[in-house]
């Protein structure tokens, strides 16, 4: 857990691989705030991951309480990162405001992003696909 001395909150990654009938999968659960001060924190924790045959880098949102334009930007950097690697890319459990946010700024395509309402909360925010129930 990051903690950052200049009054913003704490950002917290939590980082999970597997592998789904061959193909590799990574989630990174965010909790906390995406903000100036843990933006650089986030593409530092993503810089050091290994994503040679990863399939999927999933971003889950669910726990993330606040999002500003410095936080959308290192998203769009670690989209165009995993773009040039060839990972697909999805950004999932947003809450509404933060989910229009990027609706505004027409970037829900780009990242490939879905609010709360249209993921299943009870699947959580698993590397593993829930309709495959073949896990290495």
């Amino acid at each position: 857990m990051v903690e950052d001395e200049g009054g913003s909150g704490e950002l917290t990654l939590d980082i999970d691989r597997a592998t789904v009938l061959g193909d590799q999968h990574v989630t990174i659960r965010l909790a906390g705030e995406l903000d100036p001060q843990t933006a650089p924190l986030l593409l530092d924790g993503v810089a050091g991951l290994d994503l040679d045959g990863v399939e999927t880098l999933t971003i889950c949102c669910g726990d993330l309480t606040f999002l500003d334009s410095s936080g959308i930007q290192a998203l769009v950097e670690l989209r165009q990162a995993t773009s040039q690697s060839e990972v697909a890319f999805r950004m999932t459990h947003l809450n509404q405001t933060q989910y229009r946010v990027l609706e505004i700024t027409q970037l829900v395509d780009l990242l490939q992003a879905s609010a709360r309402s249209e993921d299943k909360l009870e699947e959580g925010c698993s590397a593993r696909p829930a309709a495959i129930g073949l896990i290495e």
